[in-house]
């Protein structure tokens, strides 16, 4: 019997990562290019939940490229988050915006890589 419930959760983990996808970013230019592509999966996969994890990468880099110019640093973030809120009222998913990167158990400050803790949703259900 343990073995049977043993396949059978290897079956549903090996069936719902059949269905998993994940795109890596490396700018947030690349990021808003991956969003505006987002119709096309969103028509033919209709996923339930979509996540940006974290949709501020990318804030010191551009931040950089812009000279340092604050409202130029976040351009293309806020052009990512204006896709998506109009992709959410057409299309029935889910959005997890992470903003910060989480606080490791244990660890009073935020991770190395940026950010300073903590998460935000938003979307729509069934």
């Amino acid at each position: 019997a343990a073995a049977a419930a043993a396949a059978a959760v290897a079956a549903v983990v090996q069936q719902s990562l059949g269905r998993l996808l994940v795109v890596r970013c490396s700018s947030s230019l690349e990021l808003l290019a991956s969003v505006r592509r987002l119709p096309l999966l969103l028509e033919r996969l209709r996923p339930r939940l979509v996540c940006v994890d974290p949709i501020s990468a990318f804030y010191w880099q551009d931040k950089s490229a812009a000279g340092g110019l604050p409202l130029e640093g976040g351009a293309n973030v806020a052009a990512v988050a204006l896709h998506l809120q109009r992709l959410l009222q057409r299309y029935p998913f889910f959005a997890v915006l992470a903003t910060k990167t989480a606080y490791k158990l244990g660890h009073s400050g935020p991770d190395e890589d940026s950010g300073s803790g903590g998460a935000a949703g938003a979307g729509q259900g069934d």
